[in-house]
């Protein structure tokens, strides 16, 4: 049975210092120096995701059947649940003060209001701290004394929150360095040069390697382990996504492979 032939879209965008390429159905993008360079390594990218998609029997539900967006025929909906008037910020009370049709002033409550909520993300606005080092001359003996730096303040110019956020959208959101980049500052107003993005992404890895560590050590001694594999790609790459998992502690790798060599290294 043959199989039904589909056309994807491309979308070349020229972006300094090159061309981002990208395919809306599939959500895949890559990139080059030239227009060239971008389209065919943007078919390259669609290729393997295609065939790994075959490769692991996902063909029919994510490619072939193409549904429709959005609920399905016969599907019952479910709308949001009301909050609890203590998980309430603000109310606004909506309240007619004259009646409609006499225009007599309009006394009393309203016992069960029809009730409404929306939910909002408040005004993000980041908090700039500045720390001044004082020095003070000794009235007594003139010796020069100059305060001590907080333990707690950090050593670049980005608090652990923002450094955590930029490891956050890196890995596991998977945005590339750039994306994160308009993210801090679009959405969080927190402007930074990619330079600045790699570095914090460095950081953050440094400060997990020490519990990650500690975490492949728990897997280790443990007699029973679940392990399992599946496909992943790191940009045009096929790579595999291994996990190591018990009920207290689970941890990926993301290795070349799926053969024993990997599985080794998985586990041991």
């Amino acid at each position: 049975m043959e199989r039904p032939e589909f056309a994807f879209t491309g979308v070349i965008l020229q972006e300094e210092p090159g061309y981002t390429s990208l395919c809306p159905e599939l959500d895949v993008a890559s990139q080059g120096q030239t227009v060239q360079q971008a389209r065919d390594a943007l078919l390259e990218a669609v290729t393997l995701y295609l065939e790994t998609a075959l490769e692991n029997n996902l063909a029919g539900s994510c490619i072939f059947m193409n549904p429709k967006r959005g609920g399905q025929k016969g599907r019952k909906g479910h709308g949001r649940r009301l909050k609890a008037p203590e998980e309430v910020n603000r109310v606004v009370v909506v309240r007619p003060d004259c009646c409609a049709e006499c225009g007599a002033l309009l006394l009393g409550e309203d016992p069960q209001p029809v009730r409404h909520q929306i939910t909002e993300l408040p005004p993000v606005k980041p908090e700039v701290i500045e720390y001044q080092q004082h020095t003070i001359t000794c009235l007594a003996c003139g010796a020069q004394n100059r305060g001590e730096w907080p333990a707690e303040i950090p050593t670049g110019a980005f608090g652990p929150r923002v450094q955590a956020t930029v490891g956050y959208l890196a890995g596991r959101g998977g945005m590339s360095q750039r994306e994160v980049q308009e993210v801090m500052g679009t959405v969080l107003h927190t402007e930074m040069g990619l330079g600045t993005v790699s570095a914090l992404e460095q950081q953050v890895s440094e400060a997990l390697a020490e519990p990650v560590e500690e975490a492949q050590f728990y897997l280790r001694e443990q007699t029973a382990n679940n392990v399992d594999e599946t496909s992943w790609r790191e940009g045009t790459q096929r790579t595999w996504l291994w996990i190591d998992t018990t009920p207290e502690v689970t941890v990926f790798w993301i290795l070349p492979g799926r053969g024993a060599e990997q599985a080794n290294n998985a586990v041991a």
